[in-house]
């Protein structure tokens, strides 16, 4: 199942790394964030400090990435967080980004 998935996401490679390549440092290092918090507490200070930017800054970079299709942000249980509208560029970002494919 795995195998699958990684040619799956690496065959679309270019179409992930054209959406990739445009975007921001800021916007980059909050797509990474929310991989590693799986899109939750976007704004706290652990993750604010990680990502190297205040508050105001991860938010407008969140806003961004919904505008553009990227992130949808959900509310559950109250808390809001946020998803990729395609996970296969989540998985690709752990593959190629911080994997190193």
């Amino acid at each position: 199942m795995r195998e699958a998935l990684d040619r799956i996401v690496r065959r679309s490679g270019p179409f992930y790394t054209a959406q990739w390549v445009p975007l921001t440092s800021l916007q980059k290092k909050t797509l990474l964030a929310v991989v590693e918090e799986n899109g939750r507490q976007m704004q706290s200070r652990k993750v604010t400090r990680a990502i190297g930017a205040n508050p105001s800054s991860v938010q407008k970079a969140l806003l961004r990435l919904t505008e553009s299709n990227i992130l949808r942000e959900e509310m559950t249980g109250g808390e809001n967080h946020y998803r990729f509208e395609d996970p296969f560029f989540s998985y690709w970002i752990r593959l190629a980004v911080r994997g190193g494919m």
